[in-house]
């Protein structure tokens, strides 16, 4: 079954958005689409990703969930980028997300989107890459979650994450925000 562009466009964006791996049932239930329809629609998309002779992107694909990835055939690209980026500070949205796990964590991906109001893929990657923050399994239908990591802790100095300057301050902020994304996502 052939879709039009803007199923294909639907799901390109689900997928480039929720960065994760993401399950054939939540893209039948985002896309408003039947489950049947999943597995054509993601063939479709990696036809078109195939054919394009200098892509940069591809479909991890199996039969329960997928997840758009950068091309290995790109590898020494991404080699080079995180030589850079260890050898930089940490930008201001790395802090605002390491902050924000570290006050709040564990928590998933989409709960720290929404509490700083962007995508955060890409800073969570670099703070993991710098061992400033764990991901591990563990959140709804087995979501990752991020917390501090040890390695965080120890350069702060303390012990656990309640050592972090005005922790209860804090943490009841964004423990108020959280609830708000729960009761958002409820809806």
């Amino acid at each position: 079954m052939i879709h039009d562009g803007s199923k294909v466009a639907e799901l390109e964006a689900l997928l480039f958005y929720h960065g994760d791996p993401i399950s054939h049932e939540d893209i039948a239930k985002f896309l408003d689409i039947s489950k049947k329809e999943v597995r054509p629609l993601l063939l479709e998309y990696q036809n078109i990703l195939s054919s394009r002779e200098e892509g940069g992107l591809e479909l991890l694909l199996s039969d329960f969930e997928v997840q758009l990835v950068t091309s290995p055939k790109h590898g020494d690209l991404f080699r080079k980028l995180q030589e850079e980026e260890l050898k930089e500070e940490l930008t201001p949205a790395a802090l605002q997300a390491l902050s924000v796990v570290a006050y709040l964590g564990p928590l998933t991906r989409p709960e720290i989107d929404y509490i700083r109001g962007v995508n955060s893929s890409f800073t969570l990657r670099g703070l993991i890459l710098r061992g400033l923050v764990n991901r591990v399994t563990g959140g709804k239908r087995g979501a990752f979650q991020y917390s501090a990591s040890f390695e965080f802790l120890k350069h702060m100095g303390i012990g656990s994450a309640e050592g972090l300057p005005e922790y209860a301050k804090y943490k009841s902020v964004l423990e108020r925000l959280r609830e708000q994304s729960q009761i958002i996502s409820n809806d």
